[in-house]
């Protein structure tokens, strides 16, 4: 790290120099506890850990599983135990969430092409404009979001129900209400997601983080191009997101006269003139080939297949009480929650 410059004096800084060190040191502090008091446990407890979380795993995660894989078989781990959302105050209750389910992702990467030229003698619109007026149309149609009732956002909010004290009356009646009612759930749903954070954790979201175009003041931009982060809701996939960006741009295409090719395929937008020459080409596309990654299957947090979750849930209360030298079932609740963004340890 000296020789990057991410060491100074006593600070570590830089690009992840946070994320996860506080579970990291947590972990091997709790195994340095368990040893000096002589603790075995009755299974095999195994630490791994990688280093490239960031940049996608490549060499951590990705290189670590194929080790685990080897060192006790497929199916030979009872559970695995990885970061998640954490624990906090809801309502007046303690709520721990641990990480259930996670979110897939696809970076979609928008790119427009047309002549270049002197920028004295302009189009009405160069590819940037257009490049301007497409990111304008992607973020005024995010995603329609609605929750599943078999999904851990939407058990989160009955165990809220049943458990938060300081949860308005009218909230927790259509909750409650809500296991058979759609009317009831589409009016929880109307309260739950005025919170933007959690109306993020349900539905698939989008935002425009890169964009580039242009090289000269007096040079029209034959290229511009910008990357649009998905990070897909459990109730969605990879196919669905480009679906629903393909769809969202075919009227501009069609505005701006473009040839238009979304992921590999040729889009037919209608309404261009075949007699007219194109302006330009419109290209949607993963910024890296097989980009995507599909949302994680849910793990069981109930029935037969859910004694893993039930040990980690007792786990979780019994640490809690204990650190704070309290007592109680109630005093902190279990609740399976979501990954919003992606593990890679």
């Amino acid at each position: 790290m000296n020789e990057t410059n991410n060491f100074v004096g006593t600070y570590i800084w830089g690009r992840g120099s946070c994320d996860d060190k506080s579970g990291l040191i947590g972990i091997m502090t709790a195994i340095e506890s368990l040893l000096e008091i002589g603790y075995e446990p009755t299974r095999t407890v195994v630490l791994a850990f990688g280093f490239d979380e960031e940049s996608g795993g490549t060499y951590g995660a990705q290189t670590l599983a194929t080790k685990l894989e080897a060192m006790f078989g497929r199916n030979g781990y009872a559970m695995i135990v990885d970061e998640g959302p954490g624990y906090g105050d809801q309502y007046g209750r303690i709520v721990a969430m641990p990480g259930v389910a996670e979110k897939g992702f696809i970076n979609v990467r928008i790119e427009v092409s047309t002549p270049g030229g002197h920028s004295s003698l302009p189009p009405p619109h160069t590819s940037i404009g257009i490049l301007a007026e497409l990111l304008v149309k992607i973020e005024a149609n995010p995603f329609k979001v609605h929750l599943a009732r078999d999904s851990a956002p939407y058990r989160t909010i009955q165990c809220l129900a049943a458990h938060a004290p300081n949860m308005p009356d009218h909230l927790r009646r259509n909750i409650v209400a809500s296991a058979y009612s759609d009317k009831a759930l589409r009016a929880a749903e109307d309260v739950l997601f005025t919170n933007s954070v959690f109306k993020n954790f349900v539905g698939t979201t989008q935002a425009v983080d890169i964009i580039q175009g242009g090289v000269k003041v007096n040079a029209l931009p034959e290229q511009a191009w910008a990357v649009v982060n998905h990070r897909i809701s459990t109730e969605s996939s990879v196919a669905e997101t480009e679906a629903h960006d393909t769809d969202v741009l075919k009227s501009l295409a069609s505005r701006f006269n473009l040839t238009y090719t979304a992921f590999g395929k040729n889009v037919d937008h209608g309404d261009r003139d075949e007699a007219i020459l194109t302006y330009g080409n419109l290209t949607l596309s993963e910024i890296f080939e097989k980009d995507g990654l599909e949302p994680a299957p849910t793990t069981p947090f109930e029935g037969d297949d859910a004694t893993p979750y039930r040990i980690l849930s007792g786990s979780i209360k019994t640490a809690f009480n204990r650190h704070r030298g309290i007592e109680g079932d109630d005093v902190i609740v279990v609740s399976p929650g979501i990954m919003p963004g992606n593990t890679g340890m």
